[in-house]
């Protein structure tokens, strides 16, 4: 982020275009200029007061070795903090019952996510943090727990993660905010692993559901950052290290093979609607305006999602109860 205040400029001044180009933006080229080459400046009138070149040489070669230590020190420091971060181990939300607990399908997922997380607790430097996914479904609405709030994917997952597997709370963390496979990946990558300097995760989904989970969460963290840090700068697409484990797929035959289909449709839409898409802010802008489940004008919309019967199954909730048709 790079900000440029003086009262010489004014809201009026920065309102017309012409003058944020030759105002505020001459200022800032003015001031860049003044501190590279070790000038004194007065911000508020702009007056540029440059020692003579002997002085300035010796500065400048100063002012050059301290930018090559700090850019040394960043490539070194966020290559130890990326090694120093714990393993995340992604659960996939799958849906919950009307009860608020999960689906039959989503235990193999949360069984596995355990036993990979004592596994790793006995040999990792850091604990492992299990990370359960999901607000819930665009197809049924979310069940409501005694408290009356409603109850999540995510919240389900953990609760049966710390109260029946015995994962320590403090290993627990919940991402409620993503409807769909989609989010999953944009929210995991956005809220958890980037902010914590992560790059090794375990994804973990039923067989069914893996492929399109795969080609998402690849797709996702392989979007250059449009505003890229420091420390993403130095940052591949091949970086992200990811083992992705399919367990059991939990469902009928009919059901789970149902399913595949809706999840190879899906994915072959999702690829026809991120053709133009760039880096993560195309990204976050086509999700926040073109997604059905996450643009503002889902909200005056009414539709029914294109799913068989024995598909429709499988995402949970209210099962005995009417699909939405919101969102």
């Amino acid at each position: 982020w790079d900000f440029v205040l003086s009262e010489d400029i004014g809201a009026s001044d920065l309102a017309n275009p012409a003058n944020r180009q030759s105002g505020a933006w001459a200022l800032r080229r003015r001031a860049l200029a003044a501190a590279t080459d070790g000038a004194a400046m007065d911000l508020g009138h702009a007056r540029l007061h440059r020692p003579p070149r002997s002085v300035c040489a010796p500065r400048n070669a100063l002012l050059a070795l301290v930018g090559l230590f700090l850019a040394l020190y960043v490539i070194f420091h966020s290559s130890a903090s990326a090694d120093d971060a714990p393993l995340y181990i992604v659960v996939l939300g799958g849906g919950v019952d009307k009860d608020g607990r999960p689906l039959d399908h989503v235990y193999p997922r949360l069984d596995r996510a355990a036993e990979l997380f004592f596994e790793y607790a006995r040999s990792e430097d850091a604990m492992p943090v299990i990370l359960c996914l999901s607000q819930g479904t665009t197809h049924y609405p979310n069940p409501k727990g005694p408290d009356g709030y409603w109850i999540t994917e995510a919240e389900a997952g953990i609760r049966y993660l710390a109260e029946e597997k015995e994962v320590p709370k403090t290993a627990l963390m919940e991402e409620s905010y993503s409807w769909d496979t989609v989010g999953n990946a944009y929210f995991a990558r956005t809220l958890f692993l980037e902010p914590a300097g992560v790059t090794r995760a375990i994804v973990i989904t039923n067989e069914w559901h893996m492929k399109r989970s795969e080609g998402i969460f690849n797709y996702v963290f392989s979007l250059p950052p449009h505003l890229p840090s420091p420390s993403s700068r130095l940052r591949s697409k091949d970086s992200w290290k990811f083992h992705f484990v399919a367990v059991e797929d939990g469902l009928e035959p009919a059901t789970a093979a149902a399913r595949r289909e809706h999840e190879a449709a899906s994915m072959e839409m999702f690829r026809q609607n991120t053709k133009k898409i760039k880096n993560l802010a195309d990204f976050q802008r086509w999700l926040f305006t073109d997604h059905d489940a996450y643009s503002a004008t889902r909200h005056f919309k009414k539709w029914r999602a294109n799913l068989s019967a024995a598909a429709l199954k499988s995402y949970g909730a209210a099962t005995d109860g009417p699909q939405a048709t919101t969102r």
